[in-house]
Order: structure tokens, then C-alpha cells, then sequence
């Protein structure tokens, strides 16, 4: 029960450590040799901004059989699976296989949380949204206006309750058409809300154009 191989490959992969690629030039790995166990092993940690610490790579030596060795769950199999490592280059390209395995985890950890992020966001916006009707700085000039359609296409019934206002923004004249709709698709409901602001100016031109669209439809 010998460690002598042990202790021969210890140095020369931490020596080699910082060739296996150029993304360990990124990041901070930190390389442990764990001999108070039955079967010592070569632990590598990665460290974050954080100063958080994660494990992505134990191998161990069996000294009886005087070998390297590590284990993972294969998902396919759905055991764990033993891999052997003959030499130090076996080792190397073991590590290396899995520090880029952790790195494509962190990626999409971070995917999640840009993902999270912009749903806070779009939260904002709908919050900011609900804001601007209840803003002071508009003001509503038109009665409520509300309209009811339905439409049978595909076999669905559908149903568009629509709600209509108009007013103007008090500090710079600008328009304001709010339009709110509730779509009823048999049991399910989406809801839209949408404010649309021009300018005095524009006012002319989009009376035209929704008369050339009355024209087109009659």
C-alpha cells in the first residue's frame, strides 16, 4: 500500500495545471491533496467573485491497486461510473473536461439569472405602466368607451372586450389613447394594455388613415 505514485504525480500536475487551457488564466483554481483518507485524492476547487469556493474535479488513487480513479453518475445508465486514468496526461484532460463542464454550468446559471433579471424588468415596466394612468400629468378628456366583439375562427369562439380613453399630457400638449383589451379564448383570458401617444401635429394624419382603413374594410 504505497503512495509513492501518488506523491510522484502530485507535483507535476500542479505544475501543469496552468497549460491545460487559457481559461485557467480567468479564473482562480485552487489544487488540494487530501491524504487522510483510505484513498487519497486531488481535489480542485473553483473561486468566485464571491469568494464562494465549488468543488468540479476529485480524483483519487487507489493504493492497492496503485491506480487513479474517479467517479460520476452517468445519467444514461443511471449508475455511477468508475474511469480509470493510466498517467498524467489521463489526469490532465480529465480536469480539463471537467472544469469546462462547470464552466458551461455557471454560463447557464447565469442565463438564469439574466433570464430572472428580465422578468423583474418587464415587472417594472408594467408597474411604471400602471403609473401612467394614474399619473397626475394626464389628463382624460373623453368618456370611457367600451366595445364588445366576437368571432368564430378554427372552431374557437373568441371574444374581445375593449376599453377605450383619450386625454392629453398636460406639461407638453402630446395625446394620449389608452386602449386596454380582454381576449376570451373559450376558458382562457389574456389581458393587453396599451398607451399610445402622438403629437397635435400627427392628430390630421391619423384621422386619414383611419378612414382609408374604413374606406378599404366597407
Amino acid at each position: 500500500m504505497s503512495l509513492e505514485w501518488y506523491y510522484r504525480v502530485e507535483p507535476l500536475v500542479r505544475t501543469s495545471l496552468p497549460d491545460i487551457c487559457e481559461s485557467f488564466d480567468d479564473y482562480d483554481v485552487i489544487f488540494e491533496s487530501i491524504t487522510s483518507t483510505k484513498h487519497p485524492s486531488f481535489q480542485f476547487f473553483i473561486v468566485f467573485d464571491d469568494e464562494e469556493t465549488a468543488l468540479f474535479c476529485s480524483i483519487h488513487f487507489d493504493p492497492i491497486n496503485q491506480e487513479f480513479y474517479s467517479l460520476y453518475y452517468d445519467e444514461e445508465s443511471e449508475y455511477e461510473v468508475k474511469v480509470l486514468m493510466h498517467d498524467v496526461q489521463d489526469i490532465l484532460d480529465y480536469i480539463h473536461t471537467a472544469f469546462h463542464e462547470v464552466l458551461d454550468e455557471i454560463e447557464d446559471m447565469e442565463d438564469i439569472e439574466n433570464f430572472e433579471d428580465d422578468i423583474i424588468d418587464d415587472l417594472t415596466v408594467e408597474e411604471n405602466f400602471e403609473d401612467e394612468l394614474t399619473d397626475e400629468s394626464i389628463e382624460w378628456i373623453s368618456n370611457d368607451k367600451y366595445i364588445h366583439v366576437e368571432s368564430h375562427t378554427n372552431d374557437k369562439h373568441t371574444q374581445d372586450n375593449i376599453h377605450y380613453k383619450l386625454g392629453f399630457v398636460r406639461d407638453t400638449g402630446d395625446g394620449v389613447l389608452y386602449r386596454k383589451t380582454i381576449t376570451s379564448i373559450e376558458d382562457e383570458e389574456v389581458e393587453e394594455e396599451v398607451i399610445f401617444y402622438f403629437k397635435e401635429e400627427e392628430a390630421n394624419y391619423l384621422i386619414e388613415l383611419l378612414n382609408d382603413y374604413k374606406k378599404v374594410q366597407s
